[in-house]
């Protein structure tokens, strides 16, 4: 495979990564994590990469936003889900 050909696989991995989601990238992340914010040409999916899609398919809250806001609404969302007949809305600001 040539030098070319190898980059553009990558950089196509990498953006149909980030077009599963509006994601924000984290710097503590392991280089090798596609929500990395860091260059690494051994991109793979991680056992992280993939429990934080799920649970953004599942939940739909965690679109645009920081680890803090999203750790703070699961939190409240998971207390909200025990309750009957409850309801959440989340709003963001992007």
């Amino acid at each position: 495979m040539l030098v070319n050909e190898k980059l553009r696989l990558e950089k196509l991995k990498t953006f149909f990564f980030q077009s599963l989601g509006y994601f924000n990238l984290i710097d503590d992340f392991s280089c090798d994590s596609y929500f990395s914010n860091c260059y690494s040409k051994n991109k793979k999916v991680t056992k992280l990469d993939i429990k934080l899609l799920k649970y953004h398919y599942s939940y739909g809250i965690c679109k645009g936003t920081n680890l803090s806001t999203f750790e703070n609404q699961h939190k409240k969302a998971k207390e909200n889900m025990k309750k009957k007949h409850s309801k959440i809305s989340f709003f963001h600001k992007y």
